[in-house]
């Protein structure tokens, strides 16, 4: 009697496809850069039930009930359409690598509007025709970062960038910093749908830790603190980030 026990695809982990005979398949869709993304994972729902496994069929069901994979194709290719993405986008490995990391991102945690709309965009920043030499690589690390925030960040982030932006605070030169500290947190609540600084508060310290935002020990009085009061707090890295995320922030597809 065999007792080796079969292969059971574990429910719920896009990374099991890669285990059972349709990881040609999901090579294909990673592949295909003239292809419609819908229609290869279609392709992959509808194909000879024996090179799926039951569980992998209800994995992927309940993926496109959420509509993320769907909504993705359909923001890709009517970018696509529009000669607004290159035709090859998937023949670069970070794209590639990218596109995957979305997976990852819908399967192990579905992100919410913001955070996708987040992630939406930083991609086709990515694969944009306008997209400047090392811009795929930063999307697939701005990928990366976004697996590791929640909506309160990436929505406190961005606040942040457009009150940079449009100038709408006071640097607060000669100002205490104990008193910046207090009121950074409030001009963030009074221009976002964020209802407690206390939320803020938070959200900052994540944002922190990801060397998004300056800590406050940072923003003294002097001549390098003004510097990033000027920035509203802003690192580089964060003010580079906010570029990719809001480059399609406002796209009706997507």
């Amino acid at each position: 009697m065999d007792n080796k026990k079969k292969f059971v695809p574990k429910c719920g982990s896009l990374s099991s496809i890669e285990n059972i005979d349709s990881k040609n398949k999901l090579l294909n869709l990673l592949n295909a850069p003239t292809k419609k993304i819908s229609d290869v994972l279609f392709g992959l729902i509808k194909a000879d039930r024996s090179d799926l496994a039951d569980t992998t069929h209800r994995l992927f069901t309940g993926i496109l009930k959420n509509d993320l994979i769907l909504e993705l194709g359909k923001v890709i290719e009517h970018y696509r359409k529009k000669g607004e993405i290159k035709e090859d986008y998937l023949e670069n490995d970070f794209n590639r690598m990218s596109l995957k990391e979305i997976f990852n991102i819908i399967d192990s945690d579905p992100p919410d509007e913001i955070k996708f709309k987040a992630i939406k965009s930083v991609f086709l920043s990515g694969v944009a025709t306008s997209a400047k030499e090392g811009d795929e690589m930063l999307a697939y690390q701005y990928l990366s970062l976004l697996k590791r925030m929640d909506s309160g960040e990436i929505l406190t982030l961005k606040t942040a960038y457009a009150i940079k932006n449009a100038k709408k605070f006071d640097p607060g030169f000669g100002q205490p910093l104990v008193m910046y500290q207090r009121n950074w947190p409030i001009s963030i609540v009074n221009n976002s749908a964020i209802s407690y600084k206390e939320l803020v508060q938070l959200y900052e310290e994540i944002l922190v830790g990801l060397k998004l935002l300056y800590p406050y020990d940072l923003m003294s009085d002097d001549t390098d603190g003004r510097n990033r009061r000027m920035t509203f707090r802003l690192t580089d890295l964060g003010i580079s980030l906010c570029e990719f995320i809001t480059n399609y922030d406002k796209d009706k597809k997507g």
